[in-house]
């Protein structure tokens, strides 16, 4: 079974990660209100090769996550989601109301666990609760 990965952009757009969340972001930086120049810059600012899984990735990925999206990765094995958020707001359950009902009406178990992960704090909650 392959994993699922998704970014929720802060207007609340769905995009399936079909590699990895940063390649996602590499071959679509306007997508992400960023530039191709900026993603490299960061990785050369880290010493770090386009694509590493490293520091630069990990930078970027937190300055979107603060300013507003949203990444969903699977880990099919455990039958949990972790969901990386900068802050629980309205907008957010919303949000995650709306893909849990639609990962629930997909096939996924209502049962599967998500992790919600918080820069302060992580919580767990199963798909139905959320949903």
């Amino acid at each position: 079974m392959n994993s699922k990965a998704f970014w929720i952009s802060p207007a609340m757009e769905i995009l399936n990660v079909k590699i990895n969340h940063i390649s996602e972001v590499i071959d679509n930086p306007e997508h992400f209100g960023l530039t191709y120049n900026y993603i490299k810059a960061i990785y050369n600012d880290e010493h770090e090769v386009l694509r590493t899984e490293g520091r630069a990735r990990k930078r970027i990925i937190i300055d979107l996550i603060q300013q507003g999206w949203i990444r969903i990765r699977e880990y099919p094995k455990r039958a949990s989601w972790t969901v990386n958020v900068f802050e629980m707001n309205e907008q957010v359950l919303y949000v995650l109301n709306s893909w849990t009902n639609e990962m629930i009406h997909s096939g996924v178990s209502p049962f599967d666990e998500v992790v919600i992960d918080i820069p302060d704090k992580r919580k767990t909650y199963s798909m139905k609760e959320i949903s």
